[in-house]
Formats: C-alpha cells, sequence, structure tokens
C-alpha cells in the first residue's frame, strides 16, 4: 500500500500516514532504499499485524507514470462521456458525417495542381479558402496567409449543420446543406479564377502580337482563352478528400432536405 512521510528520522523516529492513519517507523530493518526518507516522500509500505514491515521509496519517475496514467484515463472517461452525449443528442450518422468533413476539410488534401511535369502541390480545403483569399495566385499557398473572410465562410458552413438544434424553425433544418453549398461555391471560385487568368493571359498575348504587326482577331482570342482554360483545369486533379467531404455533406444536404419538408407537412 502507498504512504507519505509526514516528519523524517532525522531527529527521532519518523512518521508516515497510511490511508489517514500515522505510523511511527524507524530505518532499522524497515527502510529498503538507498536514498534516506524525507518529508513529503511517498513510499511503498508493507503491513505485518498493523506493523510496518518495510517500507522503500517510489521513485518520481514512477509516479510521473502514474499521475499521466490517470489523466489518460480520465480523457478517455470525459471522451467517451462528451461523445456518448452528442451521438444521443445528434445521433450517430449526423455526427460521423460532420467529422468526416471536418477531418476531410482540414486534414486530407483536396486537391493537387500540377505546376510542371515534375512539380505539384497538394492542398487541403483550408488551404484552398487561402489560395481564394490571395486571388487564386499560387504564391498565396506557398507563402504563409490567412484564409481572410473565406476562413469566416469556411467555419460557418460547418456550423450551419447544428443550426436546427438551437432554432427550432423548419428552416434550420436546411442548414445541414451549408457544407455541399461551401463545396460547390469554392469549385465555381475556383473556375471563375481560371477563366479570368486565361482571359488575362489572351489578352496580354493580343498585345505582343499587335505590337508586331498581329491582327486584334477576337476568334483567335477566344480559342487561345479556351485553350489555356482548359490547360489549366487539366493541371487540377481531385483527391480523396474532396470525395470524402462532398459525399458527406451530400449526406447532410439531402436529409436536410428531407426533415425540412417532413416538418413543413
Amino acid at each position: 500500500m502507498r504512504g507519505r512521510i509526514l516528519k523524517d528520522t532525522n531527529s527521532g523516529p519518523g512518521i508516515v500516514t497510511i490511508e489517514g492513519v500515522q505510523h511511527p517507523f524507524t530505518l532499522a530493518n524497515v527502510w529498503k532504499s538507498d536514498i534516506a526518507p524525507t518529508s513529503n516522500m511517498v513510499v511503498e509500505v508493507e503491513m505485518h499485524d498493523g506493523v510496518i514491515a518495510s517500507m522503500t521509496a517510489v521513485p518520481d519517475s514512477q509516479l510521473a507514470k502514474e499521475q499521466a496514467n490517470v489523466a489518460v484515463d480520465y480523457a478517455k472517461k470525459t471522451g467517451l462521456a462528451f461523445a456518448s452525449a452528442a451521438v444521443n443528442k445528434f445521433g450517430f450518422p449526423f455526427i460521423a458525417a460532420m467529422a468526416l468533413i471536418a477531418i476531410s476539410c482540414l486534414y486530407l488534401d483536396v486537391m493537387t495542381v500540377q505546376l510542371t511535369e515534375t512539380y505539384s502541390v497538394q492542398m487541403s480545403f483550408w488551404q484552398v479558402m487561402k489560395l481564394l483569399n490571395g486571388g487564386t495566385k499560387i504564391a498565396s499557398y506557398v507563402q504563409p496567409s490567412t484564409a481572410g473572410v473565406y476562413g469566416v465562410i469556411f467555419w460557418a458552413a460547418l456550423a450551419l449543420p447544428f443550426l436546427p438544434y438551437v432554432w427550432k424553425n423548419p428552416k434550420g433544418e436546411l442548414g445541414a446543406a451549408a457544407p455541399l453549398l461551401l463545396i460547390m461555391l469554392t469549385v465555381f471560385l475556383i473556375y471563375i479564377g481560371i477563366r479570368d487568368h486565361a482571359m488575362a493571359t489572351a489578352s496580354a498575348a493580343r498585345e505582343v502580337s499587335t505590337l508586331f504587326g498581329g491582327s486584334r482577331n477576337l476568334g483567335v482570342d477566344a480559342d487561345i482563352q479556351a485553350r489555356i482554360t482548359e490547360s489549366l483545369i487539366n493541371a487540377i486533379h481531385a483527391r480523396s478528400g474532396f470525395y470524402v467531404a462532398l459525399i458527406s455533406s451530400g449526406y447532410l444536404a439531402f436529409k436536410g432536405v428531407i426533415n425540412y419538408l417532413a416538418k413543413k407537412a
């Protein structure tokens, strides 16, 4: 059993408390450690017929390990209790879908951009938000940046599926479609960014052409723009995170619409 030394043996018998009871002890035939007992030291005590038979100091490393194990066990119990409460309140399918959306958007790559034949960059959905905030310039991904207003929209979209639990109006159920709408908006904005870049490049090519006596042929401009747009789109490839987020958000949107129609009926 465990005890704690209240008084060492420097000036007479020591005192150790075990389960709230104080016991006197001496070093002779009792103390088994190489280090001397000190006040407040935790010890391992062996009792025989109510008398201390042996005492051993418990190393600090062992105490730290035990305290860490206690903390881990507490965290597990607290986490399980929290998860159980969340499942009871929101339902397992909802919690699972939201967890998949959060993981896929924050930690999984949603797309790859092939910059050259040998170099590409992978982006999570959150990094795509930074890209959009930087005006779809790849430098905004490579260099430290913030998601800005797109970050606010991102977190709002992840929060809106919980709206029905705080707002009982049937329209609150439509908040479940927010993650899917965010994905659709992001795809649209990326396409707009590609189109604008293609238009700017085609315009620059036309200006260079006119400097050398070329004509301002709008048909040629359109052809150049179409080729650049196609090339840029082909350089972007969806990754597993995109499909996980799309399927999970699609499920939430479907359930939200169904629940809305059911409440409206």
